[in-house]
């Protein structure tokens, strides 16, 4: 696991600890990717602004150009699933990635999550996962 400082200087400083960070590179002279921040709240039309505002704090901490929050499907969906850019800031591209985790097969689910991950243009290169 690597620890990162939120600030880069500050005299009050915490961790970055993002759920997931992705990397191409080596953990020596990493050039962090995505961000993903894992949710268990049920999605809405768009994600709690606390939770916007997490993975922007982090992704702006990391340089990381794509954020992802990940949430599981509603009972009651509003949405369909998989991945939606909800906007960019910064040069930061925001996406929501919506998991049915009532799927009849889940390990397809989790397929279709690695290919919208693959679709940000992040594979590439070969990652290293960091946390």
């Amino acid at each position: 696991m690597v620890t990162k400082q939120l600030f880069d200087i500050g005299s009050v400083n915490t961790s970055a600890t993002p759920d997931v960070v992705l990397a191409a590179g080596s953990r020596r002279s990493p050039t962090f990717r995505v961000i993903v921040e894992v949710k268990y709240k049920p999605a809405t039309e768009r994600p709690d602004r606390d939770d916007l505002n997490q993975v922007i704090t982090y992704g702006t901490s990391y340089r990381c150009p794509h954020l992802v929050i990940v949430q599981p499907q509603s009972p009651r969906p509003v949405g369909p699933t998989g991945l939606r850019q909800l906007g960019v800031i910064d040069g930061r591209t925001v996406w929501q990635y919506v998991y049915n985790l009532g799927a009849s097969h889940l390990l397809e689910a989790e397929a279709k999550f690695a290919v919208a991950v693959e679709h940000l243009g992040v594979l590439t290169t070969s990652l290293v996962e960091l946390t």
